[in-house]
């Protein structure tokens, strides 16, 4: 509940700095909400973006950032880190020059807690050692207490399934779900995307493109899924298994 009611309090922050926007959306609900409207969470988006020149650059549109955090629950920090660093952004707007350009080209968009259920109970239950989400499965009770759910990070439509990076098995701890983007949080991040990124910079057959760069000219934005394990920077895409220059 803390990372919502700092979130609402960025809005209202934000109205006392000139030219700076923050605004939140509800783009969907948690597992738990989906079942019983008084329980669970709202999924919110938070976006942060400056007006303080009419100059946009190309296009007169503003570049894309997407970035998400807390998918694992267990993972405590990555939250915190995109948190922190928000509150740095906006407290920069306005006294650094650099920032403050920033967001005036850039829009800011920020899911914090992707798996706002299981981060609840990893706060209050933090032996269970939650990574997934909360759905009970097809057969309540047949995995461990902290064994059931679907991990989320493998829910993403995208090559869902393929390769040995995920599992069928319900009770396992990379299990995918029944289907791509079964899970309504992962539903929720997906058409959330589809909404802020230009669809003319889609491809029309992402599977067999994939090799093929973005044009400079089209391509304006870009997305993050922060975690905390592995001490990795994972370019797209991981599971061909080619090496970056970087």
């Amino acid at each position: 509940q803390g990372s919502f009611d700092w979130m609402n309090d960025m809005v209202t922050k934000a109205d006392s700095i000139a030219n700076l926007s923050v605004s939140l959306t509800d783009i969907g609900d948690s597992y738990i909400k989906t079942v019983d409207s008084n329980s669970g969470y709202d999924m919110l988006a938070m976006k942060i973006t400056g007006s303080s020149t009419t100059t946009i650059g190309d296009g007169n549109s503003k570049a894309i950032m997407f970035a998400m955090s807390g998918l694992h629950p267990r993972e405590y920090s990555p939250p915190e880190l995109l948190m922190h660093w928000a509150e740095q952004l906006m407290d920069a707007y306005g006294n650094d020059a650099d920032l403050t350009a920033m967001l005036d080209h850039t829009e800011i968009h920020l899911v914090i807690q992707s798996n706002p259920d299981g981060r609840a109970e990893a706060e209050t239950n933090k032996p269970l050692y939650r990574r997934k989400n909360k759905n009970p499965g097809s057969d309540p009770g047949s995995c461990g207490e902290g064994d059931f759910g679907v991990d989320l990070n493998r829910n993403f439509p995208f090559r869902w399934g393929e390769g040995s990076g995920s599992s069928s098995d319900e009770c396992a701890q990379t299990y995918r779900g029944t289907a791509p983007a079964s899970e309504p949080e992962v539903e929720a991040i997906v058409e959330y995307c589809k909404k802020i990124f230009p669809e003319g910079q889609r491809k029309d057959d992402p599977v067999q493109q994939q090799q093929q760069a973005y044009s400079e000219e089209s391509t304006m934005g870009i997305f993050f899924d922060v975690h905390s394990y592995g001490e990795f920077m994972i370019w797209p895409c991981k599971f061909i298994g080619y090496q970056s220059s970087l």
